[in-house]
C-alpha cells in the first residue's frame, strides 16, 4: 500500500514538474524563437523599403533602379548572410535580381517564408514590386540547438528531482507508515486485551451452568467473573479516553489547585494496595498550587504511585516527593522495582505497552496508564519523564506551570507501609 501511495506521489510530482518546465521551456524558446524573427524580418523589411525609394520611374512609364558595385556585393549567394533580392516591374517582368529570377512574385506586401528562406516584400512606383530575402537554416538550426538543450536540460532536472523525490517521498511516508503500524497494533492489542477477560467471563459461564455447584463455588465463580469484567472496564475506559485525547474531544476544566493536597489523596486511596504488596510509601507533598483539571491530574498520579507499587518488590519503597523549582510544581515518585530495560524505555508512553508482560496481567494493568498519564500532563502544558536503572528502581518526574499562591506545607509527611 505504502509502495502505491509513494508512487502515486511521486507520479504527481513529476506530472506537475514535467508541467512547469514544459511551460518555462516552451515560453523561453517561443521568445527567443520571436526575438530571432523580429530581428531578421525588421533587417528585410528595411532594406525592401530603402531599394523601392530608390526606384525611379521614367517617362516611358517604366522604372530606373541604379546600385552600386557595393550594393551588389552585399546580395547573391556569396552575400552577407546569404542576402538576395529580386525586382519586379508594374507589369509583373523581373525587372532585375541578384540571383535566382524563378523567385514567385508575392501576392501582397510584408513579410513571408518560403521553405528555407525568410522575404520581405516593399511597394515600389508604377506597380513595382522590391523583395529581399535570405536564408534562415542556419538560424532554425540554431533555433532546434536551443529547444534541443531545453528538452535536454528539462529531462535531466526532471530525473534528478524524481530521484530526490523518492527520497523525499520516502521520508514524508515514514510519519504515516509508522501511524499505521501504530494503530495495526493497537487494534491487535486492545483486541488481545479485551478477549482475554472476555474469555475468563465465558469459562465461568459455562462452568456455572454445566452441573450445580456449591455457593462457594458459585462465588467463586462469581468472583472471577468480576475481576475479568473489571479489567475489561479498564481497558475500554482507557481506550475511550486516548480515542476522545486524539479526536480533541475532551475538555479540561481549568481550576486553581493544591497539587499538594491532590497527591496526598491519592496516595491514601492507594494505602491499601502498598499494605497488600508490602510496600513502603512515604509522601512529603506541601502545597504547591496550579491549575488544571483536578479529576485528570488525580488519574495520572493514581497511575504513576499505582504503577510504582505493582512493579516494586515486597519490603520495596516509594518516595513521593513534590516541591515549586523556577516556577513549575516538580512531582517526582521514585520505586525500588524492577526497573526498565534499556531496550524498553523509547516505549515506555506507548499504548499497551508493558516491561513485564506477566506481572503486569496478573496485576490487572491494561498497558494504558502511561500513555493515559502522558496525554493528561502534556494537555495542562507541562512535562514528564524517568530514569530507570534496571534492578535498582524507576524515578518519574511530572512538571506543571505553577500559580502564585500559599506554600504551607501539609501538616505532617504522610507513611505507608
Amino acid at each position: 500500500m505504502f509502495r502505491s501511495i509513494r508512487g502515486g506521489l511521486l507520479l504527481w510530482y513529476a506530472l506537475i514538474l514535467l508541467g512547469v518546465l514544459g511551460a518555462f521551456g516552451g515560453t523561453l524558446y517561443y521568445q527567443q524563437r520571436h526575438s530571432m524573427y523580429r530581428e531578421v524580418d525588421g533587417a528585410l523589411e528595411a532594406r525592401a523599403r530603402s531599394m523601392a525609394a530608390a526606384i525611379e520611374p521614367d517617362d516611358g512609364g517604366q522604372i530606373d533602379f541604379e546600385y552600386t558595385q557595393e550594393f551588389v556585393r552585399s546580395f547573391g549567394p556569396a552575400g552577407q548572410d546569404g542576402l538576395y533580392f529580386v525586382i519586379w516591374d508594374g507589369s509583373g517582368r523581373v525587372y532585375e535580381a541578384s540571383g535566382d529570377r524563378t523567385i514567385p512574385k508575392p501576392a501582397e506586401v510584408g513579410i513571408r517564408s518560403r521553405g528555407g528562406f525568410r522575404e520581405a516584400a516593399a511597394a515600389g512606383p508604377s506597380g513595382s514590386t522590391v523583395l529581399v530575402g535570405r536564408r534562415i537554416s542556419e538560424m532554425k538550426e540554431k533555433l532546434r540547438d536551443l529547444l534541443r538543450a531545453i528538452v535536454g536540460a528539462g529531462l535531466g532536472v526532471v530525473l534528478l528531482a524524481l530521484a530526490g523525490g523518492w527520497f523525499l517521498t520516502g521520508r514524508a511516508i515514514q510519519p504515516i507508515k509508522r501511524a499505521f503500524e501504530q494503530k495495526t497494533r493497537f487494534t491487535a492489542d486492545a483486541s488481545h486485551e479485551l478477549r482475554t477477560p472476555l474469555s475468563i467471563v465465558l469459562a465461568q459461564a459455562e462452568l456455572a451452568l454445566s452441573r450445580e455447584r456449591s455457593p462457594e463455588e458459585y462465588r467463586r465463580g462469581f468472583e472471577n467473573t468480576l475481576q475479568a469484567a473489571k479489567r475489561m472496564k479498564a481497558v475500554v475506559d482507557g481506550l475511550l479516553t486516548l480515542a476522545r485525547a486524539d479526536a480533541g474531544k475532551v475538555n479540561l476544566r481549568r481550576e486553581r489547585l493544591d497539587f499538594g493536597a491532590l497527591v496526598q489523596e491519592s496516595v491514601a486511596l492507594l494505602r491499601p494496595l502498598a499494605l497488600e504488596r508490602g510496600v513502603t510509601v512515604s509522601a512529603v507533598t506541601p502545597s504547591v498550587w496550579a491549575e488544571g483539571d483536578p479529576d485528570r491530574l488525580r488519574e495520572a498520579v493514581t497511575n504513576l504511585v499505582s504503577n510504582a507499587i505493582r512493579y516494586n518488590r515486597e519490603g520495596g519503597r516509594v518516595d513521593i516527593a513534590l516541591e515549586a523549582v523556577g516556577g513549575e510544581a516538580a512531582l517526582s515518585v521514585r520505586d525500588t522495582g524492577i526497573g526498565i530495560p534499556e531496550d524498553e524505555r523509547p516505549h515506555v508512553f506507548e499504548r499497551f505497552h508493558r516491561v513485564d508482560q506477566a506481572r503486569s496481567r496478573d496485576s490487572g494493568g491494561s498497558g494504558l496508564g502511561l500513555a493515559i498519564t502522558q496525554w493528561i500532563v502534556l494537555a495542562h502544558r507541562g512535562h514528564i519523564s524517568f530514569t530507570s536503572e534496571e534492578g535498582k528502581g524507576t524515578t518519574f518526574t511530572v512538571r506543571l506551570p505553577q500559580l502564585p499562591g500559599e506554600r504551607e506545607a501539609v501538616p505532617s509527611p504522610a507513611t505507608s507501609s
